[in-house]
């Protein structure tokens, strides 16, 4: 799946996500610059069941133009916490 930026200041051109078929679980994102070359790619390296849905515990992220690899990987969670969807509205990232 081809993404667009919204914004005309974003850094990326396109991302592509690719996604399971039957649940649309991510297993890997390119970020592609905006002369549509792929910078760097984040890859779905482990997941884990619980009551029957697929959580993601692992990631890794291969940015190619720095040459780095970021691994984030989850120990715990709590599934109980609720956010309010206001605080993902891209003006309000990084505040």
């Amino acid at each position: 799946m081809p993404l667009d930026p919204i914004y005309d200041g974003s850094e990326y051109g396109t991302v592509t996500m690719y996604v399971t078929v039957d649940q649309y679980i991510p297993l890997r994102i390119d970020y592609h610059d905006r002369d549509k070359v792929i910078f760097k790619f984040l890859s779905l390296a482990k997941t884990m069941e619980k009551n029957g849905r697929i959580i993601p515990i692992r990631y890794d992220m291969l940015n190619i133009k720095d040459g780095t690899v970021t691994i984030l990987s989850f120990l715990k969670f709590e599934e109980n916490i609720r956010f309010q969807g206001e605080i993902f509205r891209p003006e309000k990232l990084g505040e």
